[in-house]
């Protein structure tokens, strides 16, 4: 007989896992301002960086596929299975990174390998984004899905930090032509406890998975849940984006309108990732006692009327504005996402639901979500205007309100 405890142990098994694989998925954007010149080597810094950045977005195809695959194989193997070969293949490529020779050692054949094993990463990655918040919250209860999936999201956001802390640590070293190796190798380490971590299959069988409706079917199951589907992609890309611009596009973009120092720059940022840890649980557990979708509203609406004057503000911004200007992001993406996992646990039909959430979630982070600092840095260098760079965030804050709505109001008339 099982312990009356396994299901909570295999939570806590999933987050772990869920902690390494996030360091090695954010490891790459965290360190873009010390590969940039090593594998992007250009007069002007704006079109490096821009070049570094553009390797973010080689997953809007590899990463929407591994969602697909993995999510259909989630139905047919189980998903803690998928989960533990989606780790596998993320050591693999991120040991592949540190072994990585520079454009200075092989020239233009430098960027090609980045790319390929970005793609590779992206592919196993997807895996377990589509697959471990879901299958997390199958072993919580449903009343209580905002406290465990701000659990969930707080160990996500652990992961980031500590991708953020080791690119921290290198910004304040007087050189790093090989150290930049390091982090990479850590990943691989990281990643290969999570797998030993992920073979205890003793924790995994406490969970009843229920088969899809359309074996062998699954674009066609997409088609039919595409008003799903978009609402989880709306979502996706703001909380993606919550994430993306002060811990990523900020780091690089503020030094190049602003004399505040990269190294303070970075070293802000990963304090907000202390805290934006230390409250993700507190904020799933408030959200409980309210409506997931209407905390979710609030939050887009409040990071639409943001967007626009924070970019204005930039340049100008002393210290403690920056402050001021990232905790206002920070904060309300803070909100926004908590509740994220409890609500598509609402919103999308049990058996299906990793397909579903999988390929959006993909979709959502990859083409808007990680491709935005890339897609900043060109409307900077076309337009130098911190005006149209908030407008084109404010443009995703509206998305994911109107999707949040709109899936309310077809529960409510369902009945659900």
């Amino acid at each position: 007989m099982k312990s009356k405890r396994a299901p909570l142990r295999a939570f806590y098994l999933v987050l772990t896992g869920n902690v390494f694989d996030h360091y090695d998925s954010n490891l790459y954007a965290m360190m873009v301002p010390f590969l940039s010149p090593l594998f992007f080597p250009k007069s002007d810094p704006v079109v490096s960086l821009i070049m570094a950045y553009s390797l973010l977005s080689v997953g809007i195809i590899t990463r929407p596929l591994g969602a697909f695959v993995f999510g259909h194989l989630a139905q047919r193997i189980g998903p803690a299975r998928c989960l533990q070969l989606s780790l596998c293949g993320m050591a693999l490529s991120t040991g592949g990174m540190a072994l990585l020779p520079t454009h200075a050692q092989i020239g233009a054949w430098a960027p090609v390998g980045l790319a390929l094993l970005r793609g590779f990463q992206g592919f196993f990655g997807a895996g377990e984004t589509a697959i471990a918040g879901l299958y997390a919250l199958s072993f919580c209860p449903p009343t209580r899905h905002g406290w465990y999936g701000g659990i969930y999201q707080s160990t996500t956001v652990l992961g980031i930090f500590l991708a953020s802390a080791m690119a921290t640590g290198l910004s304040v070293l007087p050189a790093y032509t090989w150290l930049w190796r390091v982090p990479f190798f850590l990943g691989f380490a990281t990643a290969c406890i999570g797998i030993y971590l992920r073979t205890d299959s003793t924790q995994w069988n406490t969970t009843p998975l229920q088969p899809s409706a359309f074996p062998g079917k699954s674009l066609r199951l997409l088609y039919e849940n595409r008003s799903r589907f978009a609402s989880v992609v709306a979502v996706s890309a703001l909380s993606y984006i919550t994430y993306s611009i002060p811990f990523v596009f900020l780091t690089s973009f503020v030094p190049l309108v602003n004399p505040i120092p990269l190294p303070e720059v970075m070293a802000m940022g990963t304090a907000f990732l202390l805290l934006d840890m230390a409250l993700c649980p507190i904020v799933g557990k408030l959200a409980d006692r309210f409506s997931l979708a209407s905390v979710m509203k609030t939050a887009a609406l409040s990071l639409a009327v943001g967007f626009i004057p924070i970019f204005c503000w930039l340049p100008y911004a002393t210290p403690w504005m920056l402050v001021g200007m990232r905790m206002w992001i920070v904060m309300w993406g803070l909100v926004f996402l908590a509740p994220l996992y409890g609500w598509l646990a609402a919103i999308l039909p049990t058996g299906d639901r990793f397909l579903i959430q999988g390929v959006g979630y993909q979709v959502g982070s990859e083409v808007f979500g990680r491709s935005l600092p890339a897609v900043c840095m060109w409307l900077w260098y076309y337009t130098h205007s911190p005006f149209v760079l908030g407008l084109y965030m404010t443009g995703f804050a509206g998305a994911a309100y109107w999707a949040v709505w709109r899936s309310s109001r077809s529960m409510i008339k369902s009945g659900s």
